[in-house]
């Protein structure tokens, strides 16, 4: 395609006429093409009849074939941040793995609930098995995550019962 020969407004026609699947009018009217004496039709018309228009709207289909968006749904991120979660416990990367799990819960529009821990803790400082048991105890319920308390996991007992 010879570009010397178009200038800024067949360009942005060209593009228009492809992002818009074909809208000749839509594309004339975004370009800001104008002739006087002449419709926005004629001038469609007109424009869509010279070579290198044809020419430069082939180029432009062909980078919109390989610009395509990707599409991401909320399933696919809840999936790819599953996977993060397991990578991230197979490397004994609890803190990664907490993180990955409170992003699905939120991917998912899911909340999750802050839990009140009587000794707090960080992830680099509990064992494999304090935290895979921690990571046990967090469930989703109905569209919110809580946390669930077994009793004798940690020698406590639940909320709400009577101290002896």
């Amino acid at each position: 395609m010879n570009a010397l020969l178009l200038d800024e407004r067949d360009l942005r026609f060209t593009e228009e006429y492809v992002l818009s699947d074909g809208d000749t009018m839509l594309a004339v009217m975004r370009s800001n093409l104008r002739e006087p004496g002449l419709t926005m039709y004629d001038m469609a018309v007109k424009t869509m009849k010279r070579p290198e228009i044809q020419e430069a709207i082939r180029e432009a289909r062909k980078r919109k074939k390989w610009a395509q968006p990707i599409e991401f749904t909320q399933r696919s991120i809840a999936e790819d941040l599953e996977r993060v979660y397991e990578a991230a416990v197979d490397k004994q990367d609890f803190r990664a793995a907490i993180m990955a799990k409170d992003a699905q819960l939120r991917a998912l529009n899911l909340t999750t609930v802050k839990v009140e821990v009587s000794k707090a803790r960080s992830p680099d400082d509990m064992t494999t098995a304090e935290i895979e048991a921690y990571l046990r105890s967090v469930k989703v319920i109905e569209g919110h995550s809580e946390r669930v308390d077994n009793p004798g996991d940690d020698g406590s007992k639940p909320a709400g019962e009577a101290k002896g």
